[in-house]
């Protein structure tokens, strides 16, 4: 279990050349950095001479609602959700290796353990909004290794990724502080960043970059400029029982600590009024 002793922890870097590596290193160097950071960037993981195939196979998705994949409703643009278990692979071959590297599958091991679920969805997003960021700063409540792939160019005024390197372990203290006292997962105060944090980093990189990052970091998608676009792949990793919003059955272990019933929240806060306890902050 995550401690809650800063001092002890190595400082992450907070610019993007400090959260670059070489994309030929070692997924244990990959695991080690994102145990820092919580975010790294390979610039290069892809071949430029993929990277055709690669978007063709990306524009088809969007422009076609194929077997195994659900169109949403996306205000920045387009965006479409591939659930691995149904989709045809044969049918998009780039995109199949793509999200399904044995570099990858060895990076999402060494940091979640060998009971988890790779890439068990992708997505396909063309973001092409104007003035507003693309989310907002928050971290995700139901955790999750992303894989980022940039299939063009993407800098600060096409909407790069924005992170705040090593804030997981807040958000690790503040996911556990709620669940502790029956908060519902779907009711995580997840938009909750403070200044002390600092500012994000811009996570800009050339076509072909990927960036990993445990979505228990602050993140949020950033500003596309009139006239520019952001397209992305993002495989979604999680363990293995997949998290959910809602309990899938009665009496399992979420449904039990969110419910009414359970003593051990009431404990938490009538402690947290005699000792003055808050929610975790910096």
């Amino acid at each position: 279990m995550f401690k809650a002793n800063h001092s002890t922890q190595s400082q992450p870097d907070r610019d993007l050349a400090g959260l670059t590596i070489d994309p030929d290193c070692t997924s244990q160097k990959v695991v080690a950095r994102l145990e820092r950071d919580g975010v790294v960037s390979m610039p290069g993981y892809f071949n430029p001479e993929l990277l055709p195939d690669l978007r063709e196979d990306a524009r088809r998705l969007l422009a076609k609602n194929s077997l195994g994949t659900v169109e949403r409703d996306y205000h920045c643009g387009q965006s479409v959700a591939v659930d691995r278990s149904l989709w045809d692979p044969a049918q998009y071959r780039a995109l199949a290796s793509a999200v399904d590297t044995p570099h990858m599958r060895a990076v999402a091991a060494g940091f979640l353990g060998p009971r988890h679920h790779f890439n068990h969805h992708f997505f396909v997003t063309k973001e092409t909004v104007a003035e507003l960021p693309i989310t907002g700063l928050h971290f995700d409540r139901l955790p999750t290794l992303k894989f980022f792939i940039y299939l063009f160019d993407t800098d600060k005024a096409s909407g790069a990724l924005e992170c705040i390197p090593g804030s997981h372990r807040m958000v690790r203290e503040i996911r556990r502080y709620h669940l502790q006292r029956g908060v519902r997962i779907v009711d995580l105060p997840n938009f909750c960043a403070p200044a002390s944090l600092g500012d994000p980093v811009a996570m800009e990189g050339i076509a072909g970059t990927m960036i990993v990052f445990t979505t228990d970091v602050f993140h949020r998608g950033g500003v596309v400029a009139k006239g520019r676009q952001r397209w992305v792949v993002r495989g979604h990793t999680r363990l293995d029982p997949l998290p959910a919003y809602k309990p899938r059955s009665f009496f399992s272990a979420q449904w039990w600590r969110e419910s009414p019933m359970n003593p051990k929240r009431y404990w938490y806060k009538a402690a947290d009024g005699i000792l003055g306890r808050t929610p975790p902050h910096f």
